[in-house]
């Protein structure tokens, strides 16, 4: 598809109508400030979908988790709960 240069002005003020070409008609913009491009809007490629019968080996190539990571993540997530349970009493409930 298409690139257009635009200035960041233009971007700023025009943004969800710059979006919706980026998103629904493909083009790219360059995004310029001064005498430079500082930034590009371009859409994204699709996901590849990924089959059932894939599953095994997509979770098989997952990072691992070292030794006492899981265990640790377990810890840290009671110990975040903890303050939220409270002594089981809602305010709004008295």
């Amino acid at each position: 598809m298409a690139t257009y240069i635009i200035s960041a002005a233009d971007a700023e003020k025009n943004f969800p109508s710059l979006l919706s070409q980026v998103s629904l008609q493909g083009v790219t913009l360059d995004i310029q400030q001064g005498n430079g491009i500082v930034a590009r809007m371009s859409p994204i490629s699709p996901a590849k979908q990924l089959l059932i019968k894939d599953l095994d080996l997509f979770f098989a190539n997952l990072p691992h988790l070292a030794n006492n990571d899981a265990d640790d993540f377990l810890a840290d997530i009671h110990s975040g709960l903890m303050p939220l349970q409270g002594d089981g009493e809602h305010t709004w409930d008295s």
